[in-house]
């Protein structure tokens, strides 16, 4: 799970999308520009496959197909991105931190996600304190287990009743890539 970050020299970082197994990181190669407007960190490791970006804009020439599915998921992060920034502006704390545990549960396919108060205050854009009374209070309703470096989630209906809306939103703008068997998306 990657997640992608803009930063502000008075502000510090926040995340405006996260990347998992049905999407990539390169937008700007697709996109033709050449220039990452975003800094990507890791956030859980994991397998990835890797392409020369010259590689790839040699094959987005050959085969208009790759380019046509990259551009698709290109519009599907822009609706991603969107949804984060409304959901940031707009909902509480302990909803927006359900929908990031959600769609990082979506991403890694399990409950244990290997995650810290502070990378999550980091991801949402706000103190650690803040992510930490939220958390006890999943915790207190018995949907989250915490540990340390680490969260379980126990009880995921909870979660996405804890939740606002945009977590469903992501999940079904993404539904047709992440039907997709891995790496086996027809062109």
């Amino acid at each position: 799970m990657i997640s992608r970050v803009v930063r502000s020299p008075k502000d510090g970082a926040v995340e405006v999308a996260n990347v998992g197994r049905c999407g990539f990181i390169g937008v700007s190669v697709v996109l033709g520009t050449m220039i990452a407007i975003q800094r990507t960190v890791v956030l859980v490791p994991g397998q990835a496959l890797g392409i020369e970006a010259e590689t790839l804009r040699g094959l987005m020439v050959e085969r208009p197909s790759i380019k046509e599915h990259l551009l698709k998921y290109v519009q599907v992060l822009m609706a991603l991105k969107a949804q984060i920034a409304m959901c940031n502006a707009k909902h509480e704390l302990s909803e927006r931190l359900a929908r990031w545990l959600l769609l990082a549960h979506d991403m890694i396919e399990s409950d244990v996600l290997p995650v810290t108060h502070g990378l999550l205050a980091d991801a949402l854009g706000v103190r650690r304190p803040g992510v930490s009374v939220a958390l006890a209070q999943l915790e207190a309703q018995g949907i989250v287990a915490r540990t340390r470096g680490a969260l379980r989630i126990l009880d995921l209906d909870g979660l996405r009743r804890s939740g606002c809306e945009c977590h469903q939103v992501v999940r079904d703008r993404f539904r047709p890539f992440s039907g997709m068997p891995d790496h086996q998306h027809s062109l």
